[in-house]
């Protein structure tokens, strides 16, 4: 019997090949293994109920025609719809507040949607939000606190007050992803990593910059016996979000002559007021509006930020100190502002509270009584903002 000859193979082709699969059963493995279950869940649950209230809110104009409307594109969207389409160029001095990183990533994608930054936009927030619970999730689990609480802390994400608009075209679910992708790599000391996420960051929306405090307090134990390449990606680390937001500043000082314009546009009254502004005033005057039973405007604020500082205080006592002081820092910012109007989409993006709220909400009455009443409150904040009764 003759033998049969088998030709030789390429020497390698059969290693890439395993290689290749083995690549790729393990990345099909990884997207298994993520929490997919309770994130889409919460994701399409909190749309239905958004695009209800879009619906309503489209039904009343109808019905009156000299009621004014918002759409998903609408507020803060509608400045990064522009810059996408249009650039800085041609829009007032007030664009500068809106940062680069949302619009520019929206202009890349729109010729995948035929040229559309406005649906590049949505696709954008709306992807941003499934990444920030699974995340957010996972973050949870590296904490320690089982899956129980990362479920509800998906959840709360999703069903914050101000959370709709993360089915708009804001910056908040990416601003939410990146926080937890960023807190997991700190934690993991993966300082590089950390860098990159934080120069996003800190091009993606003012507060970013509090991010390099964040990492500062997980980059200083151990600094005295790390290696000098060591130090140097910590130092890299903590030092992104400013580099991050400084880059943005330096171009608005090269084409329009005031790297500050950016915050200049900021302190007009009906926005910030300022970087820091005296709290008191509308403290009192939301407190004034408890006391004679108005909970519109300042006086429902007051009683987030009271939830809020409750929730700072689990913070504080069950979470590592970087969230202590990225939940403190995030509220500050939020109650120093002439108007406190947007406290909840802050608060409500603020991964430490996310957590804080998932960690007290574990009894079964708290539980069934937030789920009662989390998914009426989403509604009547997005149906308030669509008809321009609130401003997001």
């Amino acid at each position: 019997m003759m033998p049969v000859e088998v030709a030789p193979r390429p020497i390698g082709s059969s290693t890439v090949g395993w290689a290749h699969r083995g690549l790729v059963r393990r990345c099909r493995e990884g997207l298994a293994a993520l929490p997919w279950r309770p994130v889409l869940l919460s994701f399409v649950a909190a749309r239905v109920i958004v695009l209800i209230a879009l619906g309503l809110a489209q039904l009343v104009r109808a019905v009156d025609g000299q009621v004014r409307t918002e759409g998903l594109l609408g507020w803060d969207a509608r400045w990064y719809h522009l810059i996408a389409a249009h650039g800085y160029a041609d829009l007032p001095p007030e664009a500068l507040r809106f940062f680069p990183v949302l619009p520019l990533l929206a202009r890349g994608l729109s010729p995948v949607l035929l040229g559309t930054e406005g649906a590049a936009l949505l696709v954008l927030s709306n992807t941003g939000a499934i990444a920030f619970g699974l995340l957010l999730h996972r973050l949870v689990v590296r904490e320690g606190f089982g899956r129980p609480v990362a479920e509800r802390a998906v959840w709360a994400a999703a069903f914050a007050p101000a959370a709709f608009v993360q089915v708009m075209g804001y910056t908040e679910p990416l601003y939410g992803a990146l926080v937890c992708g960023l807190l997991l790599a700190a934690r993991d000391r993966r300082w590089w990593l950390v860098a990159g996420l934080g120069l996003l960051v800190g091009g993606l929306r003012p507060p970013g910059v509090v991010l390099a405090a964040v990492v500062l307090v997980e980059a200083l134990p151990g600094l005295r016996v790390a290696a000098a390449r060591e130090i140097a990606a910590r130092v890299a680390a903590v030092a992104a979000p400013a580099v991050g937001l400084g880059a943005y500043l330096l171009w608005v000082g090269a084409t329009r002559g005031d790297p500050l314009l950016p915050f200049r546009a900021q302190v007009r009254p009906d926005l910030r007021g300022g970087a820091f502004v005296n709290p008191v005033p509308g403290v009192l005057e939301g407190l004034h509006g408890l006391l004679t039973g108005s909970l519109a405007g300042s006086g429902l604020h007051i009683l987030w930020a009271g939830l809020a500082i409750g929730l700072l205080v689990v913070v504080v006592r069950r979470l590592p100190p970087s969230y202590a002081v990225l939940g403190v820092l995030t509220v500050l910012l939020a109650v120093t502002a002439r108007s406190m109007t947007s406290f909840e989409r802050y608060a409500g993006n603020a991964v430490p509270l996310l957590i804080a709220a998932a960690i007290v909400t574990g009894a079964p009455r708290v539980r069934s009584t937030t789920v009662a009443v989390a998914p009426a409150l989403l509604g009547a904040y997005a149906v308030s903002a669509f008809l321009h009764l609130y401003v997001p």
